[in-house]
């Protein structure tokens, strides 16, 4: 079975409607834990039509606001499958997503997490691939690719929620770390950091864009060096009780991307769909 996990705000919970009709087009066995961070002034699942009388979708609320890492370890906690996949409240699966990134998790033990294709939707409904490059060969991906690839390009170049992990490799980096907005990029270096990946090379997640992401905040922009220093260090962290020499790891530096570089990243008409419905909304 996979686990589906999705935090979320109160003031979203009308959000999740579209994740459920996506889910509802999934061919394999999965359960919903929805972790509402703060307190539920109502049933969640009497706002999500089809959901009260679904026994798969499992709600449960903090109580209080802690975070959205706090949010979706105690989602993990509440889960019962072998496999876990993060769906945010804003966005949905493509049709049998889950299925494609399942498989070469269900036939091949030693993969500890897969990974597909991510495609943005705009608030005037156009979709858009994001990303200008794909540093990635379809099928088995090494131990430490992602890393790689993050310090030669200063980029992961796929989004991070795309993916889904072997719910063991998963509890065993963690879950999600706290005190980063960036804690689906930490997560999946932090697993396949010891263990191997599948990439999907076909969409398996539409990304919602809008001008309320957390990403588009003053705060993320003002703290995005830091989050990436994070990054950097926790790596050098892992990759030392993985074995590596030290005094290799003791070279390494931060990827900061410049400004002319993170304009590299993205494709031109992404850009200005991003300028045209979302930073002037």
């Amino acid at each position: 079975m996979i686990s589906v996990i999705t935090p979320a705000l109160p003031h979203h919970v009308d959000l999740l409607a579209r994740a459920y009709d996506a889910l509802l087009r999934q061919d394999v066995d999965w359960e919903w834990l929805i972790q509402i961070d703060g307190a539920a002034d109502e049933p969640v699942e009497q706002r999500i039509p089809g959901a009260a009388t679904d026994h798969r979708v499992r709600v449960a609320a903090n109580g209080e606001r802690l975070g959205i890492s706090a949010t979706r370890n105690r989602a993990l906690l509440r889960s019962a499958g072998r496999w876990v996949a993060p769906l945010d409240a804003d966005d949905e699966y493509f049709p049998d997503a889950l299925a494609r990134l399942c498989e070469p998790l269900r036939e091949r033990p030693d993969l500890g997490y897969a990974f597909g294709e991510s495609i943005d939707l705009f608030p005037d409904g156009k979709r858009l691939a994001r990303f200008t490059r794909r540093p990635y060969a379809p099928g088995p991906v090494p131990r430490g690719r992602p890393e790689e690839v993050w310090r030669l390009h200063k980029n992961l170049f796929f989004h991070p929620g795309a993916a889904m992990y072997d719910r063991t490799w998963l509890l065993a980096a963690g879950g999600w770390p706290a005190g980063t907005e960036m804690e689906d990029q930490d997560v999946l270096f932090a697993v396949s950091t010891f263990v191997p990946g599948w990439y999907e090379p076909r969409p398996v997640y539409l990304y919602r864009q809008h001008a309320g992401q957390t990403v588009r905040s003053a705060r993320f922009e003002a703290n995005r060096e830091d989050y990436r220093r994070w990054s950097h260090h926790r790596l050098v962290a892992l990759r030392t009780l993985r074995g590596d020499d030290p005094r290799t790891l003791r070279d390494l530096e931060p990827p900061l991307p410049t400004p002319a570089e993170i304009s590299t990243f993205t494709t031109p008409a992404w850009q200005a769909e991003i300028a045209r419905q979302v930073r002037a909304a």
